[in-house]
């Protein structure tokens, strides 16, 4: 049985964003603010059933995969290296990178091989992309790839 009533669902992503930010403010590296971030996902696989952290390269070109959560950062769905725009860009890191704006990937296994069903009997079918911000103005740090159930995906 889904957990969809708006109270848990918003109740459980306030405890997200606690333990994110509780987490994420100790360390000053990125690649470990995305260790810290990844790790403090893992527990919330009901509402993320997986999650992919990519940093951004210094001229914003190629993201790579700095962690994981959910799924296996050496399997097959994970992606280690994606060129912003190039043909292989599965994730529309190009499209988040213009418009600053959460995009939602539909049809998740042409994506992504081998999709983690998490705590569910099924697979998702959808993934939501957010930008991570940098802390230089107007810039980007990387990409969040979070794999969630279609309900929480549309809210």
């Amino acid at each position: 049985m889904y957990e969809i009533t708006d109270k848990i669902v918003g109740e459980r992503r306030i405890t997200v964003l606690r333990d994110l930010g509780v987490r994420a403010e100790r360390l000053a590296q990125r690649r470990a603010r995305c260790t810290i971030a990844a790790r403090a996902l893992e527990p919330h696989t009901k509402d993320i059933l997986f999650a992919l952290l990519y940093l951004l390269d210094a001229g914003g070109v190629e993201a790579r995969l700095a962690a994981s959560s959910g799924v296996d950062a050496n399997s097959a769905g994970a992606i280690q290296t994606v060129e912003v725009g190039g043909t292989r860009d599965v994730w529309r890191f190009s499209h988040v990178a213009e418009t600053k704006v959460a995009a939602v990937i539909e049809g998740l296994t042409a994506a992504m091989p081998c999709v983690p069903p998490g705590p569910w009997s099924d697979p998702p079918e959808k993934a939501v992309v957010l930008p991570i911000k940098s802390s230089l103005p107007n810039q980007l740090a990387g990409f969040l790839v979070a794999g969630v159930q279609p309900e929480v995906a549309t809210r």
